[in-house]
């Protein structure tokens, strides 16, 4: 139990009594334990004994974090409603209230019983009963001045009063709003309509029924009309229980009728909801039909169209997919002092594009309401021309038939460039202002797109001049930003290989010539001892008869295959010297495959091919590879580091071992701050040990023994992915494997 905060209590108005706080606390208690119970109870700065005596009262601004803590913890727009209704749901929530309801026998009583005790429990606002008839109530509230409306106090309220018939057995009370605040109104009044017991014992009529037939009973018993006591006692007990059960049938009359008008007004309530729900419908499809239309046009105006196909299609969209008779637009001329040259999409366009082709408007002309349009910019809507004492009597208007228009200035940022005449020949459906907003937004859009299709026209004829003016220039400094890059380009490829340095350079130039010069001797020695050895034989089968001679020389040939036998490793050596040299010249060297869009899925897939048949004895590679975008990238460089990876990882499992290789798009992150995919590669090999962890990307670095191993393959991977702006992540366990991930960007960005 939380401390109770006696200097809070003291300082606490008496707004609000202590059972509505009490059934939202048993409420977050069933709902959500109680643990979040005593999260509730700190909310409001209050200790749980205080707030279960039905006899305290607390602040609104107590009660308005209670709400507060609720609407958090349950995300649920209707939970008030539902507080509301669990209040009667047990008797204990509402404790002497509920008690009492149950005694007053009957859901009529306690609901105008109910609505008069609220208003002793609460004073933030004021309660009034505003019709009741049986099962039916119209209940009145108003906030008092200075307290806000909150829409949880409304949804609460009528929670309440809707469960009230729950402590009868009977179903939640129909209810609805009449007014609220939050339409607008001065109050709330909500209706509340409920089903009475279908039998009750002792309601009003069975009571009478019950003391008719007593008093007739007494009386016929005083009276002794029979005389025989037995039969005198029948008589009264039949004559109190036929008037008793008149009673209880006229009770179940009395029901059936309140339940007859119950049913009356859920059926008139649903013809209204029919009906309002196909209000909303037509409505929605007027909307939906606009809409469809701004879709429409926006799709047409972000193709590249010329300016006056743009309003070729604007045009045909207002008068067939808005539902318009026609629609006409007419620019300003080069002089700004007339509209001219219009354009319609009608009915009868060829008729009504011919009749207005010389058609002119005189900007100066103020008694037109073209000329208005332009100068004010603002739109300007007839509903009904009929109506309009100066329009209704002008010839164009008659021989046009329009019943109402609207004319919209068409803007290119500030000036007016034109207007946009929109009519309906019609009356049945005058244009009004949802018309103008409809149309104004087509304008907007429309004004956006050829004003930047005019500052394009006009940039390209700039860009075209200027082009001309500085190509010279241009070429000079092509000439000198190529040979700038060119350095630049050396200076970066200098900073990458700072680890190899002059090193890769000297190395690979030192061992190549020497390699090479050794190959060419021990070709040329190869070629000699054969030369000699065939010599030897020769000689053998010319000198055979002397025996001494032959012994001799084949001691020269056997010393000759020895010498053959011994170029062997020489050649594998110098072999291997080469691939040295040509993996440190692949360490070193700039890109000079082509970057182009890769599926790195697929490449990996290809690659795995190859390692699958090595491995399928001793090694598993499993993949999970999930879709991935397009990589730029150089491919080819990239299969070369996922295959010096998985190399890496075949030849650290010694014996059986699995490979896991899984890829995935990312969006940014702490590793990599823009869109990129990852490539993990996990094994269940020796691992590295920490302290070597660091060293794994040095060039000659490698824990290989003596001619297994180079020391160049991470080192490579890291330079390539170094030039692709990725980053390569490792994490190993010394003797339990290593996972090696690569991140690569998605858009390639060279390194500078």
């Amino acid at each position: 139990m939380i401390g109770t905060n006696t200097e809070f209590i003291l300082k606490t108005k008496q707004e609000l009594n202590c059972k509505i706080i009490r059934t939202m606390l048993n409420y977050v208690l069933e709902r959500k334990g109680e643990p979040c119970a005593k999260e509730f109870i700190q909310a409001i700065d209050l200790d749980e004994a205080y707030i279960r005596n039905e006899n305290n009262w607390v602040s609104f601004d107590t009660y308005t974090r209670g709400c507060e803590f609720i609407k958090k913890v349950f995300n649920d727009e209707t939970v008030f409603y539902k507080i509301g209704i669990y209040s009667f749901s047990k008797p204990e929530n509402f404790g002497t209230m509920a008690r009492m309801a149950l005694r007053l026998l009957t859901p009529n009583a306690i609901f105008k019983k109910t609505a008069e005790i609220a208003n002793h429990a609460v004073k933030f606002g004021k309660y009034r009963v505003k019709e009741f008839n049986k099962n039916r109530m119209v209940l009145e509230f108003k906030n008092m001045p200075n307290y806000p409306f909150y829409q949880h106090n409304c949804d609460y309220r009528l929670g309440l009063f809707a469960g009230i018939p729950q402590l009868f057995g009977l179903p939640i009370a129909k209810h609805r709003h009449l007014k609220c605040v939050s339409k607008g109104d001065d109050r709330c009044e909500y209706e509340f309509i409920w089903q009475a017991k279908s039998l009750v014992l002792f309601r009003k009529h069975a009571v009478r029924g019950f003391l008719t037939g007593s008093g007739l009973s007494a009386l016929f018993f005083l009276m002794n009309v029979f005389g025989n006591t037995k039969i005198q006692v029948l008589l009264t007990a039949f004559t109190t229980l036929l008037f008793y059960l008149l009673g209880v049938i006229l009770d179940m009359r009395a029901t059936a009728k309140d339940n007859a008008l119950i049913s009356t007004a859920e059926s008139n309530e649903i013809e209204e909801t029919i009906a309002f729900a196909n209000q909303k419908y037509k409505e929605a499809s007027v909307t939906v039909r606009k809409l469809e239309a701004i879709i429409e046009a926006n799709a047409a105006l972000s193709l590249k169209l010329l300016g006056s196909e743009l309003i070729d299609v604007v045009l045909t969209i207002i008068k067939h997919s808005l539902g318009y008779d026609r629609a006409m637009i007419m620019m300003v001329d080069e002089s700004g002092k007339y509209l001219s040259k219009p354009k319609v999409v009608s009915d009868n366009i060829d008729e009504d594009q011919k009749s207005m082709a010389q058609l002119t408007i005189d900007l100066n002309d103020h008694n037109t309401l073209f000329s208005k349009a332009v100068q004010t910019a603002e739109p300007i809507l007839i509903s009904d021309v009929d109506q309009h004492p100066e329009l209704k009597d002008r010839p164009a208007i008659k021989i046009s038939g329009t019943k109402s228009f609207v004319i919209l200035p068409l803007k290119f940022g500030a000036r007016v460039r034109g207007i946009i005449s929109v009519d309906r020949l019609t009356s049945l459906a005058p244009m009004n202002q949802e018309d103008v907003k409809i149309l104004s937004t087509l304008m907007n859009m429309l004004s956006v797109v050829l004003e930047n299709v005019e500052l394009y026209q006009d940039l390209e004829v700039r860009v075209k001049e200027r082009t001309a003016q500085l190509f010279q220039a241009n070429t000079e400094l092509e000439k000198a930003y190529a040979a700038l890059k060119n350095t630049q380009t050396q200076l970066i490829h200098s900073e990458k290989m700072a680890s190899m340095g002059k090193l890769v350079a000297g190395i690979a130039h030192e061992m190549n010539n020497p390699a090479g010069i050794l190959s060419g001797y021990v070709e040329l020695i190869e070629l000699y001892t054969n030369r000699l050895n065939k010599n030897l034989g020769t000689a053998i089968h010319t000198f055979s008869s002397d025996k001494k001679f032959v012994s001799e020389i084949e001691q020269f040939k056997n010393l000759v295959a020895e010498i053959n036998a011994c170029l062997d490793p020489c050649k594998r050596s110098i072999v291997r010297m080469k691939n040295i040299v040509q993996d440190l010249r692949n360490f070193s060297r700039l890109d000079e495959n082509e970057l182009m869009p890769a599926d790195l899925n697929e490449g990996i897939e290809k690659m795995l091919q190859f390692f699958r048949n090595q491995t399928e004895n001793r090694i598993k590679i499993l993949t999970n590879l999930t879709p991935l975008p397009l990589v730029h990238c150089f491919p080819g460089h990239l299969n070369q580091v996922f295959s010096n990876m998985i190399l890496n990882s075949i030849e650290a499992i010694m014996n059986e071992g699995t490979i896991t290789i899984s890829t995935r798009a990312c969006d940014g992150n702490e590793f990599l701050n823009v869109r990129h995919v990852r490539i993990d590669i996990a094994d269940t090999g020796t691992g590295i040990k920490p302290e070597n962890v660091d060293k794994i990307y040095d060039p000659f670095y490698t824990t290989k023994d003596i001619g297994q191993g180079q020391g160049l393959g991470l080192a490579i991977a890291y330079g390539i992915v170094s030039r692709h702006s990725g980053k390569i992540l490792v994490s190993s366990e010394y003797g339990k494997g290593t996972n090696m991930t690569i991140l690569i960007p998605v858009e390639f960005a060279a390194v500078v």
